[in-house]
């Protein structure tokens, strides 16, 4: 019987059902999420040093665990054969997984998956789920650690063999990143989310925790997104500054269905990613002394805020918002194909060019209706010649057929 349960569609690789889209993705944006209710940690000391005591003797077999579950999609290779060596994850991209150790105190498991899907099995644990959700540092991974009634979140970093005879391993950066207990029932009630938990000595708690509004523009996406990484993004800018004190700082913060990843640099390098959006390129050579350049990358859309730096004799410029530029060699468009004759009109010329459109429509049905009423008094007088001739025919019903005839195509044409 196995130690945890994982959803089918994890074990399957099929989309879980709440799926918005046809790609695999979290099931919500991090700043969607409610924050997780503020747990005691001093109550699970005890199991947190079993978790320590776990993560030292597991390492080794958490370097070495398999993809549970392989997909050519999940990687850029266009090899379709589900080779077993596929699963195996170098030392240098463990950075793309992430593993859930999982143990009674006397057996253990081992699944080692991508985050969005540890986040189905664990998504009990807001605060866990919030974690996976931003990308790890390169070549550096997360452990899900569940034990004791205990679930713990913890970053740890690959070390590469230095000299002959010695094998990779892992090391602790970070212990204990997020903690919350594992039996844990939520609900919903009005603005709040009230959350239920056990202790370890079986005692049951609540709290609860105010829901987030939903982000329905760009510009409620941008400011929710800044206040739940605002005290990351000031830290990270302090420490590249530190390191880099010449440089012209900037912050990019990119989130979309597959979680967020924060990058630090200089405001020069921002064409390598940042070339779909020239107008924050062109905003980003503006010296802008006294402020930090933060853009928030939504994919399809981005925006540009300045941060200031410390006291500024000026005022904040304010947000700028922009979509994606049209790009036709990447095979998709996120707006409307442009044309490809005409070149784009002012107003004003659009609508004379409507005027005419319809002023010709008006007199071309008008001409139609003249030649309809002209047709018909020629197959009138055409038939009435014929039946006065008693049976004969007569000189006028030819000219009357030839005049319908005639008269019909000039209508059509026309």
């Amino acid at each position: 019987m196995p130690l945890i349960d994982l959803p089918p569609y994890v074990l399957s690789g099929d989309l879980p059902p709440s799926a918005r889209g046809r790609l695999p993705a979290f099931h919500m944006r991090s700043y969607d999420i409610p924050p997780p209710v503020d747990f005691p940690r001093a109550l699970f000391a005890d199991a947190l040093a079993e978790h320590a005591r776990l993560l030292e003797r597991h390492s080794p077999a958490i370097l070495d665990a398999p993809l549970d579950r392989y997909r050519p999609d999940d990687d850029d290779s266009d090899d379709d054969d589900d080779d077993d060596d596929d699963r195996f994850v170098p030392l240098d991209s463990i950075d793309l997984v992430c593993t859930l150790l999982v143990s009674d105190g006397v057996t253990h498991e081992i699944h080692k998956l991508r985050a969005r899907e540890v986040s189905y099995v664990v998504q009990r644990c807001r605060g866990i789920v919030r974690q996976l959700m931003e990308s790890p540092p390169d070549g550096s991974t997360y452990v899900v650690v569940v034990a004791r009634d205990v679930a713990s979140l913890h970053l740890l970093r690959g070390v590469a063999p230095r000299r002959a005879g010695d094998s990779a391993r892992l090391e602790v950066v970070e212990r204990d990143r997020v903690v919350e207990p594992w039996d844990q029932w939520h609900r919903r009630d009005q603005d709040f989310v009230v959350t239920w938990w056990r202790t370890p000595e079986g005692e049951l708690a609540a709290g609860r925790v105010a829901r987030p509004p939903v982000a329905r523009t760009v510009q409620q996406a941008v400011a929710a997104a800044l206040a739940l990484y605002d005290a990351r993004l000031r830290k990270g800018l302090a420490a590249y500054g530190r390191e880099h004190p010449r440089d012209r700082r900037l912050a990019i913060l990119q989130t979309s269905g597959d979680g967020e990843e924060l990058l630090f640099l200089h405001r020069r390098e921002a064409d390598a990613y940042l070339d779909d959006f020239p107008q924050i390129l062109e905003a980003l050579r503006v010296a802008m002394p006294g402020f930090d350049a933060v853009v928030v990358d939504g994919y399809f859309w981005a925006a540009l805020r300045w941060l200031p730096t410390g006291q500024v004799d000026v005022g904040v410029p304010p947000t700028l918002f922009v979509r994606r530029r049209y790009r036709d060699d990447h095979g998709f468009f996120d707006e409307p194909r442009p044309p490809k004759t005409s070149p784009p009109v002012s107003d004003a010329a659009f609508l004379a060019a409507l005027r005419a459109s319809y002023v010709r429509d008006l007199r071309m049905a008008l001409v139609q209706v003249i030649l309809a009423m002209a047709c018909g008094w020629a197959a009138i007088r055409g038939g009435a010649t014929y039946v006065d001739a008693l049976g004969n025919p007569s000189a006028g019903f030819p000219l009357g057929a030839v005049l319908l005839a005639v008269l019909g195509v000039a209508g059509f044409e026309i």
